[in-house]
């Protein structure tokens, strides 16, 4: 889990950024992202929001990481 990080680290992880509308928000962070990455340090799943809401549920994650490693199916989306 990540939190607090410079603009410079969310545009490394493709984040969107956003600035601060009310006092209560910091001037610039970053929306949601999840990132699922695997033991060779690459990338399995990748899940960007550009909003605050519409985040996978921990619940559906999980059953779908059961569900590819029961299959042994491959990450996705490498094909070029």
């Amino acid at each position: 889990m990540g939190y607090g990080l410079a603009p410079d680290a969310m545009r490394e992880w493709g984040l969107f950024i956003s600035q601060g509308i009310t006092d209560e928000e910091p001037e610039l962070f970053n929306e949601p992202g999840l990132f699922l990455i695997q033991p060779d340090s690459t990338i399995f799943l990748e899940v960007l929001n550009s909003m605050p809401f519409g985040r996978p549920k921990l619940d559906d994650i999980r059953d779908g990481i059961d569900f590819v490693d029961e299959k042994g199916l491959p990450a996705r989306g490498e094909a070029s």
